[in-house]
């Protein structure tokens, strides 16, 4: 059984940013080990949140990469990637278009957009032969 979590962006006292995986009482009482991984998982979401948002300025720098095919599926993939990582670590992550849309700052239609799009082009070799 896979446990579910949240990551949310929290405050600290001292005005520090940070992001946070958490899951219930019940689950973290249930695998007791899971602390190890929450922080896992917290630190390569940072990772993947600095990726996805220099993918996404790269697309937004300009009319061109707006359309370039090649440069959403590199962001659809990295967001397909993260999420199935997770899953690889027996955790389902919950809240994925809140904390995504929030942390790369994309809207949820487009995150939506390209969840599918990653799905319907599984690599990157099916997308240039449908171009």
């Amino acid at each position: 059984m896979k446990v579910p979590i949240e990551i949310l962006k929290i405050t600290d006292p001292d005005g520090l940013r940070r992001f946070r995986a958490i899951t219930s009482f019940t689950e973290a009482v249930k695998y007791t080990p899971l602390s190890n991984t929450l922080i896992q998982i917290q630190n390569e979401y940072l990772n993947f949140v600095e990726d996805s948002r220099k993918l996404l300025n790269e697309i937004q720098s300009s009319r061109k990469n707006m359309s370039n095919s090649k440069i959403q599926w590199k962001l659809a993939d990295r967001i397909h990637s993260f999420i199935k990582w997770v899953e690889t670590k027996n955790c389902i992550f919950s809240n994925v278009s809140e904390a995504i849309t929030r942390d790369v700052d994309i809207s949820k239609s487009q995150l939506n957009y390209l969840i599918k799009f990653r799905t319907y082009y599984l690599t990157i070799d099916d997308l240039l032969k449908a171009y």
